[in-house]
């Protein structure tokens, strides 16, 4: 079963080194998708110059094109 990832770069639940070793294990094929300056909840800091609105539907565009894909 194919298998979309998303998670923050600032996340302090999921390192992105975590995360990779993780996704290093998985056979399924897979994309990782890394928010750049994002939590855990995908919040982003103001000085990022982007919103949480933004972020949310970035997310939601990138995982209606691998659907799509699918």
């Amino acid at each position: 079963m194919p298998v979309l990832f998303f998670s923050g770069t600032r996340d302090p639940l999921c390192t992105p080194a975590l995360m990779e070793r993780a996704v290093a294990t998985m056979t399924a094929p897979l994309e990782m998708h890394w928010v750049e300056g994002a939590d855990h909840s995908f919040h982003v800091l103001k000085s990022s110059g982007r919103t949480d609105a933004t972020v949310l539907e970035a997310i939601a565009d990138a995982s209606s094109r691998w659907i799509e894909e699918l």
